[in-house]
């Protein structure tokens, strides 16, 4: 896992192209089948994608664990379970471990980094969620303000 490569790619850089090498990057360290960087909490944009193609326009994530990690602001990683409640798009795409975080700014959620595995269960770490939690912490900086009307990020047990 090098935090410093990742840093050199991101230094004084903001195109696609650099968001496509560090989400490749990162990819490779967790062994994810497929990640996604998404801007904008409210619309979910896609500012980077690898993965199978015709599942792009899809959304093909875990919508449960990318709307826990925008409410709470924390990442989580995400083991296959028949009774979450996002299930039906569980099974629908075979997820079986998923890894998620916030890219926060000034306490609001500017973006997110997920990504999963059909391979197997249990792939992702607590390591691995430390170490993208710092890549999102190198990102920050790089991807687009978010709208005015972005809420603060609740954090349980702090309203």
């Amino acid at each position: 896992m090098d935090l410093e490569l990742i840093a050199e790619v991101l230094h004084g850089a903001s195109s696609q192209t650099v968001l496509e090498e560090v989400l490749e990057l990162v990819m490779e360290d967790l062994d994810a089948e497929r990640g996604v960087i998404l801007s904008d909490i409210q619309s979910l944009e896609i500012l980077a994608y690898h993965g199978e193609e015709s599942l792009k326009s899809m959304f093909p994530f875990s919508r449960e664990v990318v709307r826990t990690v925008i409410h709470d602001g924390l990442g989580v990683v995400s083991f296959h379970d028949p009774e979450l409640p996002d299930s039906y798009s569980v099974k629908a795409n075979g997820l079986r471990s998923a890894l998620c975080v916030p890219v926060l700014r000034k306490e609001k959620t500017v973006g997110i980094l997920y990504f999963d595995t059909r391979c197997k269960a249990n792939a992702f770490s607590e390591g691995d969620l430390k170490f993208v939690t710092e890549v999102a912490l190198l990102m920050s900086p790089v991807l687009p303000e978010p709208p005015d009307d972005t809420k603060p990020i609740r954090r349980p047990g702090i309203y």
